[in-house]
């Protein structure tokens, strides 16, 4: 085969592994980029191709609870990246998020936390407060908050990511909206929650502590 047909192919099945990971087909989209990580280890594919399959690659072993290959496929993108560009380059900080959404499915959520709250800081440092580049780990360190039921926190992320949606793509973004309704839930419930566990007083002054 032909460098021109190698390329050719390699193109194709990362197509088709993005057509396969789109139409909801893990196990196929996951062959496909297997087969796509296969040919780049010859050097026929560019960084950014490689990293893209390998998120590709965690995105479908997650979705069909292949969690130890999604996390082999996550970290190595990582290591790639902190090795080609350095610890603190805005990528690393989106491949950390990347782990951490790998993390998050896991039920791994403290160290989701971590990852993304490393993320976080190391993407302020190469852009402003409001950079689009900080809604993903925003977002997500949102629900790892929420996931271990810290609202205030929870909330306070969210805020943030919505209010960085407004400025950069309007208040029609359909991302604003889902945000906003996923914060009034929660605290629409923590609210529930406190009176449930309101101390009642009876009438003979004793007070208990009622849990529904």
């Amino acid at each position: 085969m032909s460098e021109a047909e190698a390329n050719f192919n390699l193109e194709a099945n990362l197509a088709l592994a993005h057509e396969m990971l789109a139409a909801c087909q893990y196990v196929r989209a996951q062959e496909y980029f297997e087969s796509v990580l296969a040919q780049a280890g010859n050097g026929q594919i560019s960084l950014s191709k490689y990293l893209d399959c390998l998120f590709g690659l965690a995105t479908a072993c997650c979705e069909s609870g292949d969690f130890n290959r999604a996390e082999k496929a996550s970290k190595l993108a990582l290591s790639t990246v902190q090795k080609q560009m350095g610890p603190k380059h805005h990528m690393t900080g989106s491949h950390l998020n990347n782990l951490a959404l790998v993390r998050l499915r896991q039920g791994r959520f403290k160290e989701a936390e971590q990852l993304l709250l490393e993320a976080i800081e190391i993407i302020e440092k190469f852009f402003e407060s409001d950079h689009p580049e900080l809604l993903k780990p925003l977002e997500n360190l949102g629900h790892t908050y929420q996931e271990q039921q810290q609202t205030p926190k929870a909330v306070q992320s969210l805020e943030r990511a919505i209010s960085i949606r407004e400025l950069h793509f309007g208040a029609t973004d359909p991302g604003i909206k889902f945000w906003k309704n996923v914060c009034k839930e929660m605290q629409a419930a923590a609210r529930k929650n406190q009176q449930k566990t309101k101390p009642k007083e009876k009438s003979e002054g004793v007070q208990l502590t009622l849990f529904g």
